[in-house]
């Protein structure tokens, strides 16, 4: 629980620092995908994804699925480098479109 917090803390605090104050702001973000189970134990039991930028900090990406299904979309990039469009809400990054990461030269490194 208090790893929970800890991370949501950095999320949020990385969120607010990089990004201006507005609720719906654009972002492309390169990064490394990955997901941790979230609401383990219960119905809602699903993947939560995050965005690790290159300077280590996570960023979170809204699913669209339904909260205790699998987002198929981001599913498929599990485990590998994107960059992601979309915008902020809030703490999460609402995501308009995923691709593999190819654009900067961090994103050429390991491919």
């Amino acid at each position: 629980m208090k790893r929970m917090r800890l991370i949501a803390a950095v999320v949020i605090g990385f969120c607010a620092s990089s990004w201006p104050a507005s609720a719906d702001d654009k972002a492309t973000i390169d990064g490394f995908l990955y997901s941790k189970l979230s609401a383990i134990g219960s119905r809602s039991e699903a993947p939560r994804y995050f965005v690790q930028t290159p300077d280590g900090k996570d960023v979170a990406v809204e699913s669209r699925a339904q909260p205790y299904l699998d987002d198929p979309a981001l599913r498929q990039y599990l485990g590998t480098k994107v960059t992601v469009v979309g915008e902020m809400k809030g703490a999460a990054l609402s995501y308009s479109s995923i691709q593999k990461c190819d654009a900067t030269l961090w994103c050429k490194i390991g491919h």
